[in-house]
Order: C-alpha cells, then sequence, then structure tokens
C-alpha cells in the first residue's frame, strides 16, 4: 500500500508542474512543421551522483549494478541519459582539507556504464575535491568507456566550451556551470578546472551554442541547499538564458526537488534532487527521473517520474506512476505496480 508521505511526494510534484508558467498554445502541427522536427530524441535526466562515502562503501558490498539497479530500465530506455556526478574518480588524487570531501574508486564508474548514462556535469562544488590530479583522472576515466562530461577541461577556456553530442541526427549542445567556488583550489586560466558562472559572459555562450546546435540543455549547480523553491535571481537569470537560445536547464546543489517552470518555449527544472546519496535527512530521499522528447524545436513533452531513495539508491514509486504534462495538460499516469 502506498504511504502517507509518497502520496504527499506525488501530490507536491504534481503541485511543481502546475504551478509551471505555461506560454505555449495548443496547436494544430502542420505536416511540414513535423518535418522540420524530426529526428528526435528521448532524454532523461536526473540529479547528483555520489559514488563516494557511504555508497562507495555499499557499492564494495553488493556490487556494481547495486547502486541503480531499480531504476537502471529506465535509464536505459533513453537515447541519451545525463546526471550531476558529485564526486571525482580517483587513484592519485589527495583529498583537500574542506568539510565535506568525496574520492571515489575509478572502477564505479562501471555503475554508470551499466546503467546507460550518457554525458555527466563536472561543474559542482565537489569535481576537485582531489585537486587538478583528480579532476584530470576523472576525465580520463570517464572518457575511457566512452561517457561524455561537460563543464571541465584542461583550461578554464576548455571547461566553458559546449560538449556537443549527436544522436540520432540531432545535434544536442550541453553547457554546464557553477556557481559555487571550489573550496581550497584556486581556479587558473591554463589549468585543469570546472567552468564558472560568469554573469557577464553566460548569455553570449549560450547564443554561440544556440547557432553550433539543434537543441541547447544548460546544467547548473547553484542555489541554497535544503530550500524547496529556488531565489528570484535564480528564476531571473534561467529566464534569461532561455532568451538567449537554451531550451532545457537542469539544476541541482540543493538536495531537494524544486519547482519545474516552462518559460518562452523552454522547460527549466530548478533542481533535480539528489538521485544516488547518502545524505541522512529525509527530505533529502524525495527525487525524480526527468523524462523528455527533444526535437528541433526543442522540449516537446515531459514527465516526472517519481523516485524514493532508499538505503543511499533510487527506488521509482511505480505504484503512483508518472506525473506528465502530455500535450499541454497535466495528468497523472497511472504505473506498473
Amino acid at each position: 500500500m502506498l504511504r502517507f508521505r509518497e502520496i504527499a511526494f506525488v501530490v507536491s510534484l504534481a503541485a511543481l508542474l502546475h504551478g509551471a508558467s505555461c506560454e505555449r498554445a495548443s496547436r494544430t502541427v502542420s505536416p511540414q512543421l513535423e518535418a522540420r522536427e524530426k529526428p528526435s530524441v528521448t532524454f532523461v535526466a536526473v540529479g547528483d551522483v555520489l559514488l563516494a562515502r557511504g555508497v562507495g562503501r555499499r557499492i564494495k558490498q553488493h556490487g556494481l549494478d547495486w547502486p541503480f539497479e531499480k531504476v537502471a530500465a529506465t535509464l536505459r530506455s533513453a537515447d541519451l541519459a545525463f546526471c550531476n556526478l558529485e564526486c571525482p574518480l580517483s587513484v592519485r588524487g589527495v583529498k583537500i582539507n574542506k568539510p565535506y570531501c568525496f574520492k571515489a574508486d575509478p572502477s564505479t564508474v562501471k555503475c554508470l556504464t551499466n546503467a546507460g548514462f550518457d554525458i555527466v556535469s563536472l561543474a559542482n562544488n565537489h569535481a576537485m575535491d582531489c585537486s587538478r590530479t583528480g579532476l584530470v583522472e576523472m576525465m580520463q576515466f570517464l572518457e575511457e568507456p566512452g561517457i561524455r562530461h561537460t563543464g571541465a577541461g584542461d583550461t578554464l577556456a576548455d571547461a566553458s566550451l559546449p560538449t556537443i553530442v549527436e544522436v540520432n541526427g540531432l545535434r544536442i549542445a550541453f553547457l554546464a556551470r557553477n556557481t559555487l567556488f571550489p573550496e581550497g583550489v584556486w581556479l587558473r586560466p591554463n589549468a585543469p578546472g570546472i567552468a564558472p558562472l560568469e554573469p557577464d559572459t553566460i548569455e553570449a555562450e549560450v547564443a554561440d551554442a544556440a547557432r553550433r546546435a539543434d537543441v541547447v540543455i544548460v546544467s547548473l549547480h547553484w542555489g541554497v541547499e535544503y530550500r524547496t523553491q529556488p531565489k528570484e535571481s535564480q528564476r531571473e537569470l534561467a529566464r534569461k538564458l532561455v532568451d538567449a537560445g537554451a531550451n532545457l536547464i537542469l539544476g541541482h546543489h540543493s538536495h531537494v526537488p524544486q519547482p519545474i517552470e516552462e518559460y518562452h518555449g523552454g522547460v527549466i527544472a530548478y533542481s533535480l534532487g539528489n538521485f544516488l546519496f547518502d545524505s541522512p535527512f529525509k527530505k533529502c530521499t524525495q527525487s525524480m527521473i526527468f523524462k523528455c522528447r527533444l526535437t528541433r524545436s526543442g522540449v516537446s513533452d515531459f514527465e516526472v517520474v517519481p523516485v524514493r531513495i532508499a538505503d543511499c539508491r533510487p527506488c521509482p514509486m511505480t505504484s503512483v506512476g508518472t506525473v506528465r504534462r502530455d500535450g499541454f495538460s497535466l495528468s497523472m499516469v497511472a504505473g506498473r505496480g
């Protein structure tokens, strides 16, 4: 039987979507427009993924398939899967002196490949927990099995470039930015690092990516931890980026889900919450899988699959189903329990 807390969470997810500002209107799509919109890509995105600390201990105990065992089928069913990787994969890197510092065994990259992840954001406040050595190692460990990354590079200029992935004939540009200063490491222009968000240039960078690709997805590590609503400054920035050419904005860092908003044809997920994490706080066990279809027109439709984190790993609330904005109306969809 569905617990009250789970029912309340699904209702809250519906409210997040229902409260979105929807500026699109129903319309009849002409055959010519449909032809231009093809091809399409099914895309899934999740929030913070941690492969260290308590999660790392459980991986050693249960194996590399254990972390995403309950959701791997959903992730692998998409053409393209994304997450925010919240820890370095490193052997030689030394953990810096900070209150919360992570270091994951590089073998855990197989957790990501086995689950079907194709691209990860590295622009976050833990990617350099093992300094530049750990960051460079992590990029190499990801690239070896074919996982793309965005928001990190051998120089800050490299880190700021879009990572363009072509799937089904659709060119998708990923940009990732971190608004939090990486503790214990100075960012230097000509040294490996992660991409900070520069207010003076970010809109032009998004516009440039839009000229180079069919779809632009911006990953932002921002906001206030454990806060369920974005700050007004986040809303203002997100809308500016949509106006500049972003089709989809994926936020993380708050460790809890935040609203999803539709604005001027773009979709803004202010925070996807945790996904694979060992947080002790109950509020951080509520999560989601964001699913959508991408075309040359942007995000054509999307849905949210409610997820509960149990013993660190994500478990779909299949007895509830999904919260979907299908076409332009919100509906609850029965799950497969």
